[in-house]
Formats: structure tokens, sequence, C-alpha cells
């Protein structure tokens, strides 16, 4: 098949989307499919053609930084950059984000009446209140929001990561998608991430000696939680003393900096690495004795995954698509959103529990082995592709 997917976040932007989009092009492509992934470009150096080991050629769009969000970045004129790319012949495209790249391919696929799908990743009404209240800020996200309702459900077929995903986008939309929203869980490379990764050896560079390592490893804003972290962190009482590293960097970093320096158990036990590119992250999830999500807009939960398969202990909310991944008391735990007191008790828990965390974390290991695997994913994306080209329903 010819498969176009088109995304507003890809490499070197380090997010659940750039890492889905790029283990899915690259599956499809072992598999003999032609794929091609539009992208934004990262700047004037950027070269406007890539070509991945796998074979996926990637075409990036000239594109400026986004106000507010300088990682991500928004097309010019991106219409002008398609001549030439030979898109009427596609069987389907996929778009993994509502911004200006998705809604080029939103147009693209309307213009050549090729089959759509669109797959509902990031939820931009759970992130609204993670940027600054003022100026235009929340007219912009009020109307993204509606824009990305109205995209969604023009699309042929639509996809959620999660349950609670594909619930909220149904809920939130003015009338009824014409078919099911379509469940299909993300899915990662379970060779890559495992607990053997050791290179680089993150406890020896870092001098983290022999203590319990609890990581968060996300975008430094509110929606992902990461003063809910620090105040974990901060608030945990084991009987034994254990780093919090920090990885990651975001919106929030000023004030997550003043919270550090003026509090003495953080200090203590935070230790910040910044922006982990892919390469090293696997040693540092292997690293890492407990790795924590406490995010209120995650619809899939990439990150939660590469850490179970990397044989951390997890922990989320139970909230949204990580409520979905971990099963508390089984393959990890989950906490109260609602209770402040929830997230520090179960970190004392499992730091003072080694045989606890240790059994859960074998049971998440072996269960995304099992179940979240990029090869699984892409067998249900290739069944939905077929199924849009034909025309037919799909019950996945």
């Amino acid at each position: 098949m010819e498969i176009a997917l088109f995304t507003d976040s890809f490499l070197p932007t380090y997010d659940g989307v750039a890492r889905v989009t790029g283990d899915l092009a690259d599956a499809l492509a072992r598999r003999g499919h032609s794929v091609r992934i539009y992208a934004p470009g990262g700047g004037r150096r950027s070269a406007p053609i890539e070509i991945r080991p796998s074979g996926v050629r990637v075409r990036r769009l000239r594109a400026v930084p986004v106000p507010l969000y300088g990682q991500y970045r928004w097309p010019v004129f991106p219409y002008l950059s398609l001549r030439g790319e030979g898109l009427s012949g596609a069987d389907v495209i996929h778009i993994h984000s509502p911004g200006g790249v998705g809604s080029l391919g939103f147009l693209t696929a309307r213009h050549y009446r090729t089959p759509l799908v669109g797959t509902f990743h990031t939820d931009l009404w759970a992130m609204r209140e993670s940027l600054p209240q003022k100026w235009l800020v929340p007219l912009f996200f009020r109307c993204a929001w509606w824009f990305n309702l109205g995209l969604y459900w023009r699309c042929d077929r639509v996809t959620a990561p999660s349950r609670a995903a594909a619930e909220g986008l149904a809920e939130r939309a003015r009338k009824p998608f014409r078919l099911p929203i379509q469940i299909i869980p993300n899915g990662i490379d379970t060779d890559r991430f495992s607990p053997d990764r050791r290179d680089p050896d993150w406890r020896a560079q870092g001098g983290w000696d022999d203590r319990p390592v609890v990581t968060y490893l996300a975008r430094w804003t509110r929606d992902k939680g990461i003063h809910r972290f620090l105040d974990a962190v901060a608030e945990a009482r084991p009987r034994r003393e254990f780093l919090a590293v920090l990885a990651g960097g975001g919106p929030e970093e000023a004030p997550v900096r003043e919270r550090i320096a003026g509090d003495r158990r953080l200090r203590d036990r935070v230790r910040w690495v910044g922006p982990v590119a892919e390469e090293p992250k696997p040693s540092l999830l292997a690293a890492s004795t407990i790795f924590v999500l406490p995010s209120v807009s995650d619809t899939g939960g990439i990150a939660l995954l590469e850490a179970m398969a990397s044989g951390a202990c997890a922990v989320a909310l139970r909230q949204g698509g990580p409520a979905e991944i971990v099963a508390d008391g089984e393959t990890g735990r989950l906490a109260d959103p609602a209770d402040p007191t929830a997230l520090p008790r179960i970190l004392t828990e499992l730091l003072d529990r080694p045989e606890d965390r240790e059994r859960l974390a074998r049971a998440g290991l072996d269960w995304v082995r099992r179940t979240a695997s990029v090869e699984v994913m892409t067998d249900r994306y290739l069944a939905l592709y077929r199924a849009a080209r034909d025309g037919v329903r799909v019950a996945l």
C-alpha cells in the first residue's frame, strides 16, 4: 500500500506523537509498504527530505516556532511544498495531529478523494491550563478545540489510543461520528526498551550510587503533572532515602527550578538531567526503579509503556489513557487525582516495599511485551487502512 502520514510533531521533538508516528512508519515499511511522513522542518539548516534507515521518506515543510511553545513548529505556506509529491496515488492518508500539517493532510485527502484516517493523540482542551491564561490564549484553545472536533468528525475513520480518549472525543462532538471511533492502543519497540539496557550508565555518570531512582520523563507542563510529581517527591517519607530524576523540559522550567532551590527536601533528592535524546533514553528508563506519570491529559501514555518495558515500576493517575495501561496492584499503581495525599503515599509504600514494586515491575514488563508492541499496533492499523481503502466497516 501507498501510505502518507501527516504529523505536526516529529523528531527531533521527543514526544509520544512523534515516537508513535516514526515507529508505525518503520514497521509498515518493514512489511513492504511504501510510506511517507510529512512533518514540520527544523529551520533553515533542516534538510527538506530525509530517508530513514527503514526506507521511509520524510518530507520536511518550512515552519516557524509556535509562540509560547518553541519546541513545536507551524508550517508556512505548506501547500506549495506538496508540488510534485505524487500524493494522488496514495491508498490512505493518516493524520496524527490537527495542526497545520495535519490540516494539510486533511485537505490533500479531500482534494484527491483519498481515504482519510485521523488519530486523536492529543487532548488540547486538557492542555489549555498549562499555558498562561492571558492575551488570546483562552480564545485560541477554544477555537482550536472546535477545529479539532470538526476535523476528526470529517475523517473517514477515526482512532484513539484509549477508551477514555475515544469517549471524551465522542461526548464533546456536537453530533455523533458517522462510524464508531476505533480504539488502537499505542505500541512501542519492545526490543529497544528492555531492562538490560545499560549504555550509557546513568548511575555511574550521575553518581547516583545504589539509592532507588524515581523518574519523571515528560514535558514540564501543568497538565503533565510536573508540580504534582514534585509535591510527591517532597512529601514522601520512606525509611530509606531516594533520588528523583527530572528529565525533559518545557514551559514550567523556571518555576520548577525556583521550587527546587527553595525547598531543601527537593534540593537533596532531585537530580535534573534535562532533555534526553532517543539514543540514551532506554538506559535511563532501565536505571529507574519507579517511573511516575502524573498526567491528567495523556490519551495513550507512550512514556509509561517504555518505562514498563524497561523494568521500572509504573505509577500513574486513575485518569485518561494511563489508567487503561496500569492495572492497579497488578502491573503498577494508580493514584486518585482528586486526593493530593495519594501519590506521596503510594511512592512511600513502593520505596519501603521492594518486593512489591519488583513484583509489579515484572508483571508490567510481561504485559507490555505481550500486548503493547509496535507490531500489534501495526496489525490493527493495517486492518483499518484496508477497510478505509475498500470502503468497509471493521471492528478492531
